[in-house]
C-alpha cells in the first residue's frame, strides 16, 4: 500500500508487485509504479489489485545502461489459478505510446497452475489511456465487455495535473474520479 515503484530496468525484470504462490486475500492498493522495463503487477490466487496507477511500463531504459527491452508480458498478468473473486478495480493504466500489451492471462508455462482469466475476476471502473495511440484499449475494453468484465471501465485521458512530474497529481475534473 501507498509505494512508489520506479525506473527499474533490466532483462530479467520480474512484475514490479507480485502476489507469490499460495498467497490469498491481500490488498494491493495506492501504488504508483512508473517507467519500469518489466510488468506493472502478476496476481497470483484470489488477490485484490484496487486503486494504483501504471505508467509507461515496459519502457527501455531510458540511460542505456540495459539496451533493448526486458521481456515484458503486459501492464497486469494474471498467473496462477484459482483467481476467482479477485478484483481489479479503479486503476489507471497509462501507455504514452500505446504499445504496450495491456493484460496477460490464460494458462501458463506450467499446466499443473491451471489458467487464469480476467472475466474471473471482479474487474471493472479501471481507466486506461494512451496520449500517442488513442485506440490502445478499444479492443482490450470491447472484448472484455463481451466476456462479462469491465462494464463500467473507460478509455479516456485521466487528465494529470502536471503531465511528466511522476507525482501524477489529477487534475479536479479528472474523469478517474467519477469511476471512485
Amino acid at each position: 500500500r501507498g509505494n512508489f515503484i520506479h525506473d527499474i530496468f533490466g532483462p530479467g525484470s520480474n512484475a514490479m508487485i507480485r502476489t507469490d504462490d499460495l498467497q490469498y486475500e491481500t490488498l494491493i492498493e495506492q501504488n504508483l509504479v512508473y517507467r519500469c522495463g518489466g510488468p506493472g503487477v502478476y496476481l497470483k490466487h484470489k488477490n485484490d489489485f484496487v486503486n494504483n496507477v501504471l505508467v509507461d511500463l515496459g519502457v527501455e531504459d531510458p540511460e542505456g545502461i540495459y539496451s533493448g527491452k526486458p521481456m515484458f508480458t503486459g501492464y497486469i498478468g494474471l498467473r496462477r489459478a484459482p483467481i476467482h473473486g479477485s478484483r481489479v478495480q479503479r486503476n489507471i493504466l497509462y501507455c504514452t505510446d500505446g504499445e504496450a500489451e495491456i493484460l496477460w492471462e490464460g494458462a501458463m508455462s506450467r499446466p499443473s497452475w491451471g489458467a487464469s482469466y480476467l472475466r474471473e475476476c471482479d474487474a471493472d471502473a479501471n481507466l486506461y489511456y494512451s496520449p500517442g495511440n488513442p485506440d490502445w484499449a478499444t479492443d482490450f475494453l470491447e472484448e472484455k465487455r463481451s466476456e462479462g468484465v469491465e462494464q463500467h471501465s473507460i478509455q479516456a485521458d485521466p487528465a494529470f495535473a502536471h503531465p511528466g512530474d511522476p507525482r501524477l497529481e489529477m487534475a479536479t475534473d479528472s474523469p478517474a474520479f467519477s469511476l471512485g
